[in-house]
């Protein structure tokens, strides 16, 4: 009778080292990458290099230095070339981690090992600073937005907002001031590294409003923010009725003043909330001059009103009389 044996083996994988030389361990970069480092085996090998799982073309060469240290993972022989290298630019890359994957194949294309390496694509070192508005700034008519920023390259650019709606940068120029005092970064491309716009606020509502800075990149990120709140402000006013006086007839003399730190104000008189129309307005040198402060002929060039208003069709007893300025 025929007789049969049988006897299991393993094929063993050959024996392998990988090390990634860099980058090294969560190592910061902002522009470009360089993966490097070596693979000896016991065994001819391939080699394959990843980034976040894409593959990318690694350049081999000789390390001598690494097959005289390195015992017992073959020689010359099977490792011509244990090195390898490669220098990519990552600009693509979205901030945060990413991988770098070495993987060693046997003849048939068999993983024999793998090594991974963490790195972090970093934010492009900057500094932006907003000078004015200042904290709270009380302002009227115009804004003016200025300060300074610092940027590591080129492909940073800075926009400007008032409550989230952009603004032109009007100006850019030297503060050589800031260069001195903040070390770091390369005067050749921060030459031009102040910035200045005045917007006029008139038609902005009173109470509190906010400056918005940034600095972005390429792809529009915001690698920098600084926020400044100014409040706009009524301007500096006073309001005067010479007449009506009581006891008034079914005429009524109307008349008074008003002055303004604003140009272009209007005054409206209303009796029991209904607006008067007939009214004209002209010249009042003496109040000009009793409240000096006020003294502009620009702001102030007729403050002075005066009518008539036909109260027949009202009731006899109190009335209200009403002047406001806008």
């Amino acid at each position: 009778r025929d007789q049969t044996s049988t006897r299991v083996f393993q094929k063993g994988k050959p024996k392998t080292l990988i090390n990634i030389d860099y980058p090294s361990i969560n190592q910061v970069l902002t522009s470009n990458l360089t993966v490097a480092g070596w693979v000896m085996s016991t065994a001819n090998t391939t080699i394959k290099g990843y980034i976040d799982n894409n593959e990318i073309e690694l350049s081999r060469e000789q390390r001598t230095d690494v097959i005289k240290a390195i015992k017992g993972y073959g020689d010359s022989s099977t490792n011509p070339t244990p090195g390898y290298t490669k220098t990519i630019n990552i600009d693509n890359l979205t901030y945060g981690n990413h991988t770098v994957k070495i993987e060693v194949l046997d003849s048939f294309n068999n993983v024999v090992q793998t090594s991974t390496r963490i790195f972090q694509k970093g934010k492009p070192k900057t500094d932006l600073c907003i000078d004015y508005p200042t904290s709270n700034q009380k302002l009227e008519n115009t804004l003016t937005i200025s300060g300074w920023y610092l940027r590591e390259n080129n492909n940073l650019s800075l926009k400007m907002f008032v409550d989230n709606n952009e603004i032109a940068i009007n100006n850019y120029y030297s503060r050589a001031d800031v260069l001195k005092v903040v070390s770091g970064f390369n005067s050749n491309i921060n030459s031009n590294n102040g910035y200045s716009s005045t917007i006029d606020i008139k038609t902005y509502s009173y109470g509190n409003h906010t400056v918005k800075v940034q600095i972005i990149d390429q792809k529009g990120i915001v690698i920098n923010e600084k926020t400044r709140i100014f409040n706009k402000t009524k301007p500096k006013s006073m309001i005067n009725i010479d007449y009506p006086q009581s006891n008034e007839n079914r005429n009524v003399s109307l008349s008074g003043w008003y002055l303004c730190k604003y140009n272009n104000t209007r005054v409206q008189i209303l009796i029991d909330g209904k607006e008067v129309t007939s009214y004209t307005t002209g010249k009042r040198q003496d109040a000009i001059n009793a409240y000096k402060e006020y003294e502009s002929y620009m702001t102030n060039s007729n403050p002075g009103f005066s009518g008539y208003y036909d109260m027949t069709s009202y009731a006899d007893g109190y009335h209200n009389m009403t002047v406001n300025i806008s």
